[in-house]
């Protein structure tokens, strides 16, 4: 079982290319009862958020093409990570939400990520249960026409890929220390980056793997490796990286660049 301390604190890996990406939550490996199921919806008929003052005019359903492009994403993920997404029965029982709305932070807002997460524990700090939420909205004002549509290779898609990201505990790499050196904060090397290199691009670049691997491993939740288990998975990058293993099978990948009784707690990505 988890303690108090392990859901609280981000649990760092070394490495920097992974570690200026790592956020404070959701923190869905924490998940207790312990899953390997993130239930999703894009329903908006109930499970909302409330008390948010960045959307402005209530929410709207996803799409058709905003759903398949959102489904096919999921699925990659899941390749990925080894966690499994499954369609909700209402908004009330998803984990994951999508929705869009007029985001009202900033006009130059495209998407937007509002996570939040509730846990409670015993008199030895021990966790009893935890659950977590995660909104993601696409803008329907200013960028109406951009995220109306996202295909696979187009802004629209990597704009939800984006949010995506900050709803599995991804954050900006210039945003809370540690960051990124400055020559390496590009989508080339992580789409949660707001300095484009090449692109549209509609899988996650290298840093962002890399980062994604270290926190669930590609076993899924409550599988052998991941920030909450003692098995880790690090992939380091085109630098000289070192890398200190402890007992037990270690096995060292390389990649070469080609891409919050109970407390509340949450944040807001852009």
């Amino acid at each position: 079982m988890a303690l108090v301390s392990d859901v609280t604190t981000t649990q760092l890996s070394g490495q920097n290319h992974i570690d200026s990406l790592l956020d404070s939550g959701p923190g869905w490996n924490w998940l207790a009862p312990t899953r390997n199921i993130l239930y999703y919806t894009f329903s908006v008929a109930s499970g909302n958020e409330t008390g948010t003052s960045s959307i402005s005019g209530g929410v709207t359903a996803f799409n058709a093409t905003q759903q398949s492009a959102c489904l096919n994403q999921l699925a990659y993920i899941s390749q990925l990570t080894g966690i499994t997404f499954s369609a909700a029965a209402d908004g009330t029982s998803a984990d994951l939400h999508f929705a869009n709305t007029n985001i009202v932070t900033s006009s130059s807002t495209s998407g937007l990520c509002s996570w939040g997460y509730n846990y409670s524990y015993d008199g030895t700090n021990t966790v009893t249960s935890y659950t977590a939420d995660a909104y993601v909205y696409l803008d329907n004002a200013e960028w109406l026409a951009l995220n109306t549509t996202p295909l696979a290779g187009n802004d629209g898609y990597e704009v939800l890929l984006h949010e995506l990201g900050h709803a599995l505990g991804l954050k900006h790499p210039f945003d809370g220390a540690p960051t990124l050196p400055a020559a390496q904060d590009n989508t080339a090397n992580t789409v949660m980056s707001y300095t484009g290199s090449g692109g549209p691009y509609s899988t996650f670049s290298p840093y962002d793997e890399a980062a994604l691997l270290w926190i669930y491993g590609n076993d899924g939740l409550g599988g052998s490796l991941g920030v909450a288990t003692p098995g880790k998975y690090i992939i380091g990058n085109t630098s000289t990286n070192s890398i200190s293993g402890n007992s037990g099978n270690d096995k060292p990948l390389r990649r070469q660049r080609q891409r919050h009784s109970l407390r509340r707690q949450g944040k807001r990505h852009f």
